[in-house]
């Protein structure tokens, strides 16, 4: 599972919440709002090798998705408590950048993280204790 980027359980409508009026966000604020994100990745990446954040490893990982030290210790307290692989730790960098973009952030926050650690919810199953 650690190698699936968003891990989200999502439970039954119930169906007073299914014949409700929609929400404010359709399909075409959604789609406005990805175009947003990748046209910020785009530039940011325009001259590597790269077009999305998901395709970041290593010096370039590094780069873009670096960290202040609370971020930092955010991250160190949630890989051991959640017992995180590497893999998934990578995953979640990548979410992070993701998330700060979607909200005009230059740097990922602990918000942008907290919220990248819970689309890996499948990682939480038989967590170890640190």
């Amino acid at each position: 599972m650690d190698r699936i980027d968003l891990q989200v359980e999502v439970p039954a409508v119930p169906y007073d919440d299914l014949k409700a009026p929609r929400g404010a966000r359709d399909s075409a604020a959604m789609r406005a709002g990805i175009l947003k994100v990748r046209a910020i990745q785009a530039e940011r990446y325009k001259d590597q090798r790269i077009r999305l954040n998901s395709d970041l490893t290593g010096a370039a990982l590094e780069r873009w998705c670096a960290v202040g030290e609370g971020e930092q210790r955010f991250l160190e307290q949630a890989v051991r408590r959640l017992g995180l692989s590497a893999r998934a730790y990578t995953r979640v960098l990548r979410i992070a950048r993701t998330i700060a973009d979607m909200e005009d952030a230059p740097t990922i926050g602990i918000d942008h993280l907290a919220e990248a650690i819970n689309f890996r919810t499948m990682d939480r199953v038989n967590q170890p204790q640190a």
